[in-house]
């Protein structure tokens, strides 16, 4: 069901994406690492003047070291919106917010039980987009967000796990131009 919910919805994004490709500012990108840890990531977005709008689907598996607790497995599926402000060009440096409603799945070997929960992000951001030729950009950034939302511990077992009250995010985002 998941799979036909991404497939859906990288699929509404394109054919609605396909349609604006001469509107100047369209953009799709995604983060790589999201499937190097077993998910995904598509976002679309688009600049207009000083400022870039961008909305976005991701997913993936919570790696050990950034873990409360390396007793448990952690999945994480969310979606977001970002308002990014990059002055007068879509290259170069730019700052702005994002809002994202995560569902964390949590889960332990050797236990039948697992634990659901959702949280609302609040954040800042900021980066670097660098065009490699007319179409093709990556953008490293780096963002700290609150956890606005569900804040309760998870236990399962004899274990728990404290999900952080700030989450800080490094990562490195390959897109296109349209």
């Amino acid at each position: 069901m998941k799979r036909l919910i991404i497939n859906h919805l990288v699929a509404s994004t394109l054919i609605l994406t396909a349609g604006l490709s001469q509107a100047e500012g369209w953009y799709m990108e995604s983060d790589p690492f999201a499937f190097l840890l077993g998910g995904y990531s598509l976002h679309a977005g688009k600049s207009v003047g000083p400022v870039r709008v961008q909305a976005g689907v991701f997913g993936l598996d919570l790696p050990e070291g950034v873990r409360d607790n390396p007793a448990f497995d952690v999945r994480m599926d969310g979606f977001g919106l970002k308002l990014d402000y990059q002055g007068e060009s879509d290259q170069g440096w730019f700052a702005g917010v994002d809002l994202d409603r995560t569902r964390e799945r949590y889960s332990r070997a050797g236990f039948d039980s697992k634990a659901t929960r959702q949280s609302l992000l609040l954040g800042m951001r900021g980066g670097y987009r660098y065009a490699v030729n007319k179409q093709l950009f990556v953008s490293p950034w780096f963002g700290m967000s609150a956890n606005i939302g569900d804040k309760s511990r998870v236990q399962i077992g004899d274990e728990h796990y404290t999900p952080a009250q700030w989450q800080p995010f490094a990562t490195m985002h390959v897109g296109m131009v349209f």
